[in-house]
């Protein structure tokens, strides 16, 4: 009786070893690797500035009270905040998806992106940029969605909110509101 016992309890450790994964990533679905992606800090933390002001809104958002409000100026072609994501949890060979709400305001020689680029620890690109399709004009929220496998020898991955300019003075901006990355299931 006791050896059926502990066959009984193998097995079951077994198949609960299998499952494991499975059961820990359904308890985790909400599982963001962003840190302050809804900028209800009512600022940029944990987020690094390239060329622009770091702006964050209360008059506009998705969700919350808060949305990241980025706008360029002065000829900048590109501008946004960056998040360094790779220290979080994606490794090479990692399947990711990541998305963000956007709602742009008078865009017409710009757009609006959501980016991942990566890089090995020299900061040379280790593959192509995964990137959201773009968004411009005026538009309410809409969200955007990017998915792909982190390329071999990467040890950085910058998570991009940012701004294109075509190459013409421009006015518009473009609020940015729930950031999300996470591993996807297709590890």
């Amino acid at each position: 009786m006791r050896k059926v016992y502990v066959v009984s309890l193998v097995i079951v450790g077994m198949l609960f070893m299998q499952a494991a994964p499975v059961m820990a990533w359904q308890g985790g679905q909400e599982e963001n690797l962003i840190v302050n992606p809804g900028f209800e800090s009512g600022g940029v933390n944990n987020w690094s500035v390239w060329q622009i002001s770091d702006t964050v809104s209360d008059k506009e958002s998705y969700s919350g009270d808060y949305s990241a409000d980025i706008s360029l100026s002065g000829g900048v072609e590109f501008g946004g905040l960056v998040q360094d994501i790779a220290y979080k949890g994606m490794s090479p060979g990692d399947s990711f998806e990541a998305s963000v709400w956007i709602k742009t305001v008078e865009l017409h020689n710009t757009n609006a992106v959501l980016k991942m680029e990566f890089f090995d620890d020299t900061w040379t690109a280790t593959g192509d940029a995964a990137e959201s399709k773009i968004i411009g004009g005026d538009t309410d929220w809409t969200k955007v969605s990017i998915s792909g496998t982190v390329p071999a020898q990467t040890t950085k991955v910058n998570f991009i909110l940012g701004l294109w300019n075509w190459g013409a003075a421009e006015d518009g901006k473009a609020y940015f509101d729930d950031a999300f990355c996470r591993p996807s299931l297709a590890r």
